[in-house]
């Protein structure tokens, strides 16, 4: 497979702090067909919100309008 079939991009993310968004990301991306190729992730206790960053790596297709969608709730 060539470069040109692979699409890379960095997903960054906010949201209040709660269980579980990490393997909710992941497993978002995983379903997506989506290889997270790094992950970076803080919560900051004083204003109880979650930061992402996650640089991932699409070798097939991806239905943008879902990631976005998926975004959406996060943020």
């Amino acid at each position: 497979m060539s470069n040109k079939d692979k699409s890379e991009f960095i997903l960054t993310l906010s949201c209040p702090d709660t269980h579980g968004i990490v393997a909710e990301v992941a497993s978002f991306m995983t379903e997506q067909g989506l290889t997270i190729k790094e992950s970076n992730q803080f919560g900051d206790t004083e204003t109880d919100t979650f930061f992402m960053r996650v640089k991932a790596l699409a070798i097939k297709s991806i239905n943008k309008i879902l990631l976005f969608k998926f975004i959406y709730v996060y943020t």
